[in-house]
Order: structure tokens, then C-alpha cells, then sequence
């Protein structure tokens, strides 16, 4: 029996970090942090009933050397005069497709 060879595809979901937002806009976040890698997506959830954004996002990279870059800068980022702590993210869960990416753009 010939032996099967699995080509395990890395998900991007793997690619992210958890960062604290407080009230940072997307577009602020992902400029900042595309200087360590290419993102695919800033995701801020909301608040169900107000619709207001959490003080809590995730910055999802095209690779993982995005999210090693940012780690390695440090743990806690200077974004728009506001010290943000950052960490690596476990893996997304699956949404809906009609959920958006929060205005992450």
C-alpha cells in the first residue's frame, strides 16, 4: 500500500493577534501593524444591543511572520498615543457571511 502524503493548508485564522482596541479605528490598526506583514482583515466586535465597539480586537495576517514580527517588537505597541498590548490569538471561529469584518476594510 502506497503511503498517503496530507498537505496540511495553513489557515489564515492561525495568522492572528488579540490586541486591545479602545476606540482605535481599523484603518489605525491595520496601518500600524502592516509594517510587520501583509493583514487580511482588523475585526473589532460589537456590543449586540448598543452596537458600540468593544474595547478588544484581532488583527489577522496573511502569514505567520506577521504576527512573529509583531510580538517581537514587543508586547505592548504605541498605536495613535495609545499603549496597546497585543498577544497571539487562538484560531477564529467560523462566521457567518453575512457578519462582515466589523469596518476592518
Amino acid at each position: 500500500q502506497r503511503a498517503r502524503i496530507q498537505m496540511i493548508k495553513s489557515n489564515p485564522g492561525d495568522h492572528r493577534l488579540y490586541h486591545a482596541s479602545f476606540g482605535l479605528a481599523p484603518e489605525i490598526l491595520r496601518g500600524h501593524f502592516s509594517q510587520f506583514g501583509k493583514v487580511l482583515d482588523v475585526y473589532i466586535p460589537k456590543e449586540r444591543i448598543s452596537g458600540k465597539a468593544k474595547n478588544y480586537g484581532f488583527t489577522t495576517f496573511e502569514a505567520d511572520k506577521g504576527v512573529m514580527g509583531a510580538l517581537a517588537f514587543g508586547d505592548q505597541h504605541e498605536i495613535g498615543g495609545v499603549s496597546v498590548a497585543i498577544n497571539r490569538a487562538g484560531t477564529r471561529p467560523q462566521r457567518g457571511e453575512d457578519e462582515g469584518d466589523g469596518g476592518g476594510g
